[in-house]
């Protein structure tokens, strides 16, 4: 599904969420001819204007964000950027105006729900909010849904319209401490064929993917799961 686009942004409005995001909403004629991938996880590589490989040729040497919110009437989106300490994209979110701009160079997706699927779990840290909240609203009604997310800040939690939420407090998730394994191992299987998506810290995820597969037994196409970012990485 990866396609590469050249488009530029322009800052239309930047609000304060909660502790650690900050949400931009991105627009201009750069957008106008934006065409939606029509997935809830849709993903695209943004350069920013001081970041170090702005220059490179290599246009997927930018940063990966969720596009929260699309209104391809207006050639709109809305990004949920987290404002983590040297995290390129979040610093700049925090001091972007209006009238700023980024560019967009890759779209791609990792959720890959199956069509005949009863129930889906979402399952991950903080990192995967903003596409958990996205999945949540555009399958409300339509699938169950379970979601377990934890946090560092207990500010960060949404209301999440359209599933059952638990939220973990994980105070020291930067350091790589987990209590989301703990947590998914509590979870009473649901009858019939499901799906599982999970985004977070990389380790993590990975353990939750081998207790999917080697302990529920889950059939390879039932999950999803990626890494969005590593504890103790720069």
């Amino acid at each position: 599904m990866r396609r590469m686009v050249n488009h530029e942004a322009n800052v239309l409005q930047v609000d304060r969420l909660s502790p650690s995001f900050v949400r931009v909403e991105l627009g201009g004629p750069g957008l106008r001819d934006w065409t939606t991938l029509d997935v809830p996880d849709e993903g695209c590589v943004f350069r920013f204007p001081d970041d170090e490989h702005h220059r490179a040729p290599n246009a997927e040497r930018g940063r990966w964000y969720t596009v929260r919110r699309i209104d391809p009437g207006q050639g709109r989106l809305t990004v949920d950027f987290i404002t983590h300490p040297g995290g390129p994209g979040g610093e700049w979110a925090a001091a972007a105006k209006p009238g700023d701009q980024l560019r967009i160079y890759v779209q791609d997706s990792w959720y890959k729900r199956p069509e005949e699927i009863r129930w889906q779990w979402l399952l991950g840290d903080v990192a995967g909010l903003p596409a958990f909240a996205r999945i949540i609203e555009e399958t409300a009604g339509a699938i169950p849904t379970r979601a377990v997310i934890e946090t560092a800040e207990t500010g960060d939690r949404q209301q999440l319209d359209g599933a059952d939420v638990t939220w973990l407090h994980s105070p020291d998730i930067a350091a790589g401490v987990s209590g989301l394994i703990a947590a998914v191992r509590e979870l009473p299987l649901p009858d019939g064929p499901g799906y599982v998506y999970v985004a977070g810290e990389a380790a993590v995820t990975r353990d939750v993917k081998a207790y999917l597969r080697h302990e529920l037994q889950l059939p390879a196409e039932s999950y999803d799961a990626i890494g969005y970012w590593r504890a103790g990485a720069a």
